[in-house]
């Protein structure tokens, strides 16, 4: 095993300790969980199983504190891959385990501490993917945002540019045209051209609303809207 070193028994004293806190080595998601490890206080006896659910189920071996750490200290990543799924090994070991626990494992044993680095290393890694995939996803949600706002931008000046359309068109009706055209046809006119709200309309809001006003009220009354718009700066 050469390949593959033993545990020792500072890493397997720091697991014995670290499971008497009450704190599984087990992963925890959705049925199978692989292999962990537990202490269970009321036989004061550690446990080795198979796992669902984050929990440990199964009974692959079981040790007193003496036993366990003399057991684990032998182990390697060979001795305890299995068939490979979720297994127990030095580097899950060592992520499990506080950082503190495992810094001062690294600073006098050699395999720990290159376990260890190469932890780090591929945290760090999966730390720079997930900034990366969240950059890439702010400027997806920006590019989108920017969007929608060329989008709605692009609308609204369709809409003013249309009721341009329509104020110019309207201005341009001429004397001919109006005598052509209905009480309820200039009143359109009318609408196109000032705002519900103007000063003027809401002055003669009788001549727009009564049914009793003739169309010469309602032309008089275009006439004056007309020259009040031709007049205004803004046109």
């Amino acid at each position: 095993m050469s390949g593959s070193p033993r545990y020792g028994t500072a890493l397997a004293e720091s697991v014995a300790a670290e499971l008497m806190t009450g704190r599984d080595m087990v992963y925890s998601h959705r049925d199978y969980c692989g292999i962990g490890l537990t202490w269970e206080s009321a036989t004061n006896r550690f446990r080795m199983g198979e796992c669902m659910d984050g929990g440990v189920m199964g009974d692959l071996g079981t040790w007193t504190e003496e036993e366990f750490v003399a057991w684990l200290a032998q182990q390697s990543d060979e001795s305890l891959r299995g068939d490979g799924n979720q297994r127990i090994s030095r580097g899950r070991i060592l992520q499990w385990l506080p950082l503190g626990v495992v810094e001062l494992l690294a600073a006098s044993d050699l395999p720990i501490a290159k376990t260890h680095a190469s932890n780090k290393a591929a945290e760090a890694a999966q730390a720079a993917a997930r900034a990366a995939q969240a950059t890439a996803r702010a400027a997806k949600e920006q590019a989108a945002t920017e969007k929608k706002v060329a989008e709605k931008a692009r609308v609204q000046a369709a809409k003013d540019e249309k009721v341009q359309q329509e104020l110019a068109a309207a201005l341009a009706t001429d004397e001919a045209s109006l005598a052509n055209m209905s009480k309820k046809e200039v009143i359109e006119l009318i609408r196109k051209a000032t705002s519900p709200e103007s000063d003027l309309l809401t002055a003669n809001a009788r001549v727009l609303m009564s049914p009793a006003s003739t169309k010469e009220q309602v032309v008089a009354l275009w006439r004056q809207v007309r020259e009040t718009v031709m007049a205004s700066p803004t046109l």
